[in-house]
């Protein structure tokens, strides 16, 4: 800027800011640190990738109505967003890195009702409930060997879900986590549950 050179490690920008209809690519720097935005200002953007020197994502994409394909590249450790992805009616292809070691957002996936598939890190932790909640496209779904408790409405509402693996010890199913899930024909082997929830399927 005026021929200084700067290194953008923050992005902000008002919740009244005005949407940029016009912009249909958004490439972030790896310089990036913090990303506590709604990219939703950018509602054209078909692809996007949280660089990984953002070790904590705690923006969201919601109202991306155009986004095909979400990348969270190597090196992103935790995405602490809530309702990331509502009305992002358009996604298709969720890639999540293996650096990732938890999720800590509440419904975060919930409503990316194009979504078919995902492949979930081996290590991850996820602490809410909700994650694919009304996620109606998702059909199958192999959870990490690090998760021995289904949490509380993890795929609440996803119709065609049809099968869920693990190589995991599942000892708990929360309530509500396959409720409304009418296709659901295979679930993780049973025999170590200890607890199931109210309505769990």
């Amino acid at each position: 800027h005026e021929g200084v050179s700067y290194t953008v490690t923050s992005l902000r920008w008002g919740f009244f800011s005005s949407e940029r209809k016009n912009v249909t690519g958004l490439i972030l720097p790896d310089t990036l640190e913090t990303a506590d935005v709604s990219f939703g200002k950018f509602p054209n953007v078909t692809e996007l990738t949280i660089p990984g020197s953002v070790k904590i994502f705690d923006g969201d994409m919601q109202w991306m109505e155009k986004l095909e394909t979400l990348t969270f590249a190597e090196g992103v450790e935790e995405i602490a967003s809530g309702s990331m992805l509502n009305n992002c009616s358009a996604l298709t292809t969720l890639n999540l890195p293996d650096s990732l070691s938890r999720i800590t957002g509440t419904s975060t996936f919930s409503g990316a009702t194009a979504l078919r598939s995902v492949v979930l890190p081996a290590d991850l932790e996820v602490t809410e409930g909700g994650l694919f909640s009304d996620c109606t496209s998702l059909e199958s779904i192999e959870l990490p060997s690090s998760m021995n408790a289904v949490p509380y409405g993890m795929f609440d509402g996803c119709t065609a879900l049809t099968e869920v693996k693990t190589t995991a010890s599942i000892t708990e199913i929360g309530s509500s986590a396959f409720a409304g899930c009418s296709s659901l024909k295979s679930v993780p082997a049973l025999g170590q549950v200890t607890k199931i929830g109210e309505r769990a399927f």
